[in-house]
């Protein structure tokens, strides 16, 4: 009996265990379970897995996948994984698959050709989808999930176990559309728009959100808000365009950057405040004037929570370009003096602790504007949200705080942005 496979033979028993290097294994999914799922598979001896995964590799997965290293960053999880998996063992036979599990080459005939599926997934749809396509596969199926520090297990046999669906699941968090785009109440809401919305909108792919905005006319979503979206949509267009073609010289403070400002946070407002049904039973956005933000003179008139973002406190504007500016700002050694910025938590040391006022928020938005615009003109095609950019991080937290103020929401810090989590559904 060799070392490497002697608790497996007394843990299973001689029979069992000689099924292994027969055995057709699928693990959907190569996050956080599946890496130890896949390292457990692996060293057990199953012979022959088939790694599903449509993700790619982020920094912020590295402190707890193990299989992957920072030079693997945006390259495929299920790849990576059975690469340095397979070192692992050399009887075992890895076969990666970079797609989406639910594509319908992926139909029960293909789940009829495995043993058994492992399910490592993070989505409920993806889950549902698994245990559907084993159920009529009749392939036994081991869902696995986590909450928080606590994890779960259930194996789902057809016909002689409980099914993932046969006990409804709770649904993730989500928010109306309406709410998201064009009636925020709490800062989560503009954290989500500039995530999920602007930053798409801004530097992602040139998609049509007509399917979007007709779901939710279905659903009953007020007519007015989804028409005046339609035109909304439309207007990025030209948005996208200047930000992509204006030479990098030219790509300053009072050109695209700008261009992206008014567009959003003062015509769009515009736009919105025209909608006088809308307002009667909730305070109305103030439209943000950039020029006189930067020149320190704007006043919200409102009496909020904000405190003293209510006025922006007078101060130099500051031309500087990249992330030096941004730097000397979440230091406390850019334009603005104000007195939230004096008394954050913290003080320097803590920066990205420190509160940000109307000014600063300014600034960091236009700086992170034209460093995510010079990457599109540099090649990227397409830029999304990624906690650990610090371009992205920076054009979030700006947005959402300058969104937040137009509407009479508290702003969060940087830090606060950065720690908002994505729904991980157990």
């Amino acid at each position: 009996m060799s070392g490497r496979s002697s608790h497996a033979r007394a843990i299973l028993g001689e029979e069992l265990y000689g099924q292994l290097s027969e055995t057709k294994v699928l693990l959907v999914g190569a996050g956080g379970i599946g890496c130890e799922l896949l390292k457990n598979i692996v060293l057990t001896g199953f012979g022959h897995i088939t790694l599903l995964d449509l993700d790619t590799i982020d920094l912020s997965n590295l402190n707890r996948q193990f299989l992957f290293r920072k030079k693997d960053i945006k390259q495929s999880k299920a790849m990576v994984a059975a690469k340095t998996a397979s070192a692992f063992n050399p009887n075992v036979q890895i076969t990666p698959i970079h797609a989406n599990i639910k594509e319908p080459q992926f139909d029960v005939a293909w789940f009829r050709g495995f043993d058994i599926v492992l399910n490592a997934l993070d989505n409920l749809d993806a889950r549902r989808h698994v245990n559907k396509m084993c159920m009529a596969a009749n392939v036994p199926l081991v869902e696995s999930g986590t909450a928080g520090y606590l994890g779960q297990v259930q194996p789902i046999l057809k016909d002689r176990a409980e099914c993932f669906d046969c006990v409804p699941k709770p649904t993730p968090k989500t928010f109306p559309v309406c709410t998201i785009r064009s009636t925020p109440s709490q800062p989560i809401h503009c954290i989500v728009w500039a995530k999920s919305y602007l930053m798409p909108q801004l530097f992602g792919e040139d998609e049509d959100s007509g399917s979007e905005l007709d779901e939710a006319e279905k659903q009953g979503e007020n007519a007015k808000e989804i028409a005046a979206l339609r035109k909304e949509a439309q207007a990025f267009k030209a948005v996208r365009a200047a930000l992509r073609s204006a030479p990098a010289e030219e790509a300053t403070s009072s050109s695209a950057a700008k261009m992206v400002f008014n567009k959003v946070f003062h015509a769009d407002i515009l736009n919105l405040l025209s909608m006088a049904d809308m307002w009667r039973s909730r305070a109305p956005p103030i439209p943000l004037d950039f020029d006189a933000i930067r020149a320190g003179t704007f006043v919200l008139k409102r009496s909020s929570q904000n405190g003293s973002d209510t006025q922006t406190a007078p101060g130099q504007a500051n031309g500087s370009k990249g992330s030096t500016s941004t730097e000397k700002l979440l230091n406390g050694n850019g334009a603005s003096t104000s007195t939230a910025a004096s008394s954050a938590v913290g003080g320097a040391g803590l920066k990205d602790q420190r509160a940000l006022s109307l000014q600063d928020n300014l600034e960091l938005f236009v700086s992170s504007t034209e460093r995510l615009a010079a990457r599109l003109k540099a090649g990227e095609d397409t830029i999304s949200f990624d906690k650990d950019d610090d371009d992205t991080l920076d054009f979030v937290t700006a947005a959402a705080n300058l969104r937040s103020a137009a509407y009479g929401i508290p702003g969060k810090s940087r830090w606060e942005v950065k720690g908002t989590p994505k729904p991980t559904i157990p």
